[in-house]
Order: structure tokens, then sequence, then C-alpha cells
């Protein structure tokens, strides 16, 4: 009777165990006569959000029978990670002379968290802050007041996206992109010069004193009209003036009136130009 006893207790008595594998690569321990789980190192739903597991109920005896059961394990989000920049440094391009509110760039954090735990805020922290603005819940960059890159061609902004309570900081580097919208500037000039004796270097007596504030501009020089029988010549890429080569005695001694065009090319191309009347003098005989 004993013994019989006995033996009905082992078949009755049931462990537990997990199938070959199926334990979550060690991330769970089961109790072998209760059937508890348990963690048994940390877990981030970030980088595994579930688990499925398998088990067997097996009872005892010399020919144990076991029950497999199928576990899932889903991982509840904690806010525990500060939102994440493609860059520390983000770069963007506008063009000048925009009007305020117009678009620069979208700037967009992300957050690994998920649901309310992964809401972000954005703002300006510091840098060009008056310069620009940023909606707070979608990035969206926006000029605050026009921008000229003949004043200023390059704008910094720090930019903080804030997932309550972590935040992490970019900046944003804005270049302004010039557009020809300046006239090239022609300024009144006397050109004089007294008993030439072939002495100026290549010819070269002076040049035409022009400038475009648009830096990236090209400037084409020309004579418009004066200048009779080309005693003076302006090249179209330096301005340089230069003394006709084919002076002769008959040409002394001679005031020359001309206009000078400067033109500037780049990009949108002003079709215009501005044009100043401009005087040779000469004091004295030339000597060649």
């Amino acid at each position: 009777m004993v013994n019989l006893l006995n033996y009905r207790g082992i078949n009755s008595q049931i462990t537990y165990r997990f199938a070959s594998g199926q334990d979550g690569d060690g991330a769970f321990v089961i109790d072998d006569s209760a059937g508890i789980i348990r963690v048994a190192k940390n877990l981030d739903r970030e980088s595994v959000a579930e688990y499925h597991l398998v088990a067997f109920a097996v009872d005892g005896g010399e020919d144990p029978n076991q029950t497999p059961v199928d576990i899932l394990v889903q991982l509840q989000d904690q806010n525990d990670n500060a939102p994440v920049f493609p860059s520390s440094e983000i770069h963007a391009e506008i063009e000048e002379n925009q009007s305020d509110g117009e678009y620069v760039i979208t700037i967009q954090a992300v957050d690994p968290d998920e649901g309310l735990n992964a809401h972000i805020i954005y703002n300006l922290q510091d840098g060009d802050t008056n310069s620009f603005a940023i909606d707070s819940r979608s990035g969206v960059i926006t000029t605050s007041i026009p921008l000229d890159y003949e004043e200023k061609s390059e704008y910094r902004v720090k930019v903080r996206a804030t997932s309550s309570p972590f935040f992490k900081d970019a900046t944003v580097v804005i270049h302004i992109l010039d557009v020809n919208d300046n006239w090239p500037i022609l300024e009144n000039f006397d050109v004089i010069f007294n008993n030439y004796q072939g002495h100026f270097e290549d010819g070269v007596i002076g040049r035409v004193p022009a400038y475009d504030p648009d830096i990236n501009d090209v400037l084409e020089y020309s004579i418009l009209n004066g200048n009779q029988n080309s005693h003076l010549l302006v090249n179209s890429s330096t301005g340089q003036i230069v003394i006709n080569p084919t002076l002769t005695i008959s040409d002394l001694n001679q005031r020359i009136s001309f206009v000078v065009e400067v033109s500037g090319k780049w990009r949108r191309a002003l079709q215009g130009s501005e044009t100043q009347e401009k005087l040779l003098e000469s004091d004295s005989i030339l000597q060649f």
C-alpha cells in the first residue's frame, strides 16, 4: 500500500521547464517546481519589444507526460530615452531677400520610446534666434526678418528637442545664397598723364574703379561712346585702361572724353548697367 501511494505521488508531481532555446535567449528563468517565470537580465523594449517563449509542464514517473504552452511577453514602454537628431550639426540654404515667414528647413528628432513618451517639443535655445522661428511641434524653421547676403552670409541657431525630462541639442547652420540684387557701382575718376615716355607697364595707365556688392558677380567693361580714334582701350574683363599703341605725334595734347559701361552678368543678370563719363587729360606734350 505504501509503495503504491508513493508511485501515484511520483506520477502526479509536476515540474516546469522551457523548451530548448525558447527562454528568450536567456532573458527569463522558470521555477521548475512552482512554474513562476522571472526576469533573468535587464530588458529594453527599444531593443526587443516582445518575447515568444515555450514552456512545458512535465509529470513524474517512468514514462512522463508533458504539455507545451506558448507564452507571449510584451514589454511596456518607459520614458527612458532622449530624442536623437540625425546629426549634431545640420545645414540648410536659403536665398537672400526672402520675406518674413519663409520656409528654411524641417528639423526632426526621433525618440525611441512610443506613444506619449515619444512626444517631442522643439524650441530655439541660442544663436541667431531673432532672425528665425521654429514651430514647436513640427520642427519647421522659418525666417523672422529679411536676410541680406551682403550683411551676413551665415547664421547659426541651437535647436533643442525635448521629451520631458530628456532633451537633445543640435546646431543648425543656415547658409544665405547670394542673389544678384545690386547694381555695379562705378565711381567718378580722372586719368591724368604727363610727359608719357613709355614707362607705363604693359601700357596700363589705370583701371575703371567699379565693383559689385554681389561678390559672386562678374563685371564686364566696355566703352560706349567718346574716345574718338580709340586713343584708349579698356580690357572687358579687368577694366584696365591702356593707351593705344598706335598713338602718333598728332594725337598729343588732347582732352579725351568717353563713357564707360559696367555690366553685371551673374545669376539672374540684371539687364542694365550704370554709365559714367570719364575724362582723360593731358597737360603737356606726350613724348615718344
